[in-house]
């Protein structure tokens, strides 16, 4: 895991200067931050733009663009690059085509969170459901629809879902069939990364349930990194269903049921739920714990965690693991992080303050290449905790 990580920052690395050159030349439109930094493999043999003002009988042209996203997603192939507008788009996405290795598909907003999806009529449990793999999905708002249960729903592998604000889904039933942000599904699937995110308020309304989560995982490998998780009835990050070998580092999380529960529940698969490695996160006001380890669980390290008024934290420091079972944890705080200004809505300034404890106390092992705003972080030096690097 650790040899991917290092190949993937490269990757970041090349692409950042490939996206800076494209936008510089005229080639494509500056893309938000985070793709810019997360995004490998942009070369595009073909462009495809949608606006809320074109047609779907257009060729697809800056000129003449499509106007839905499904459009694009028909005829998307190896190579393409999809650009979407400003504006706001209501129809269900299923994206099914598939990049490679070295020529992925790319949907992106054209500025960041400029492209609101809010679908107007639920046919679907999922906004946007993608079963493609080699696949990048960047840069959008995607608002909860009465009817709607998940944001993005992946079962494709090599997927990365990068910079995307994912909030206000809302739970009708308060059924045990529940509901999640961001879904990576299928024990099959591998190397999903979930990078850069802003998932907030999953789960609205008068259930007693915490079955609606910020990010679900069920898939193997990948990262989980950057991503700032509020105000969901359920857990901020949830496994389940033979998820294993995921790095989950510098992540946000707090007014969350749990914080992060690493767990198998699912009697029908037998994988256990280990190899993750959990660190640098920063987790706090969790109604239960701030980070759990449940059936199926082991062999999982937890490195350098702050943690902060969860309720829970009078036992182990907030973390409960299956010790038993070969995890470990090292390096955790109980602290205030000292934050620039803590808001419990999601509109403050998470910047660490001089003071921090979390300013330097991070571990290089798996960190983050570049924090929330897609600045690279030092790894040759002390790393912060949670998503933004101090200058």
């Amino acid at each position: 895991m650790a040899k991917r990580s290092i190949q993937f920052a490269e990757l970041a690395n090349l692409s950042a200067r490939m996206i800076v050159c494209a936008s510089l030349c005229g080639l494509i439109p500056a893309a938000p931050s985070q793709a810019q930094n997360y995004s490998a493999g942009l070369a595009s043999s073909r462009i495809f733009y949608v606006s809320s003002s074109g047609n779907d009988n257009n060729t697809g042209t800056e000129e003449a663009p499509f106007a839905t996203i499904q459009r694009a997603a028909d005829v998307a192939s190896p190579g393409t690059t999809v650009l979407v507008g400003a504006g706001i788009y209501r129809d269900h996405i299923f994206s099914k085509n598939s990049g490679s290795t070295d020529a992925r598909i790319r949907y992106a907003a054209r500025a960041r969170h400029t492209t609101v999806i809010q679908v107007a009529v639920v046919a679907a449990e999922a906004v946007w459901k993608n079963v493609g793999s080699y696949v990048d999905i960047e840069g959008f708002d995607i608002v909860g629809t009465d009817g709607a249960t998940i944001g993005i729903h992946s079962a494709g592998s090599n997927v990365r879902i990068v910079g995307n604000k994912v909030h206000d889904f809302r739970d009708l039933t308060c059924s045990n069939n529940g509901g999640a942000g961001l879904l990576l599904d299928g024990h099959t699937t591998e190397d999903n990364d979930i990078l850069g995110n802003e998932v907030y308020r999953i789960g609205l309304g008068n259930c007693s349930d915490t079955y609606f989560h910020a990010v679900y995982l069920s898939d193997n490998g990948g990262l989980v990194q950057n991503n700032l998780l509020y105000g969901n009835r359920g857990r901020g990050i949830q496994t389940n269903h033979g998820a294993h070998s995921k790095i989950i580092t510098n992540n946000l999380i707090f007014d969350n049921y749990d914080g992060i529960a690493i767990a198998n529940w699912d009697p029908d698969v037998t994988i256990p739920a280990s190899g993750f490695f959990v660190a640098n996160n920063i987790i706090l006001y969790s109604r239960n714990w701030a980070i759990l380890e449940d059936t199926g669980a082991e062999r999982n390290r937890y490195v350098n965690n702050l943690l902060y008024r969860n309720n829970n934290e009078q036992y182990t420091n907030g973390i409960h693991l299956n010790t038993a079972h070969g995890s470990t944890q090292t390096g955790t705080m109980r602290a205030d992080p000292n934050f620039v200004d803590f808001q419990m809505d999601g509109s403050g300034n998470y910047r660490l303050q001089y003071g921090s404890p979390g300013l330097d106390s991070g571990t290089r092992e798996n960190a983050a290449r570049y924090d929330f705003d897609g600045t690279e972080r030092p790894l040759e030096f002390g790393i912060d905790l949670g998503i933004y690097e101090h200058p």
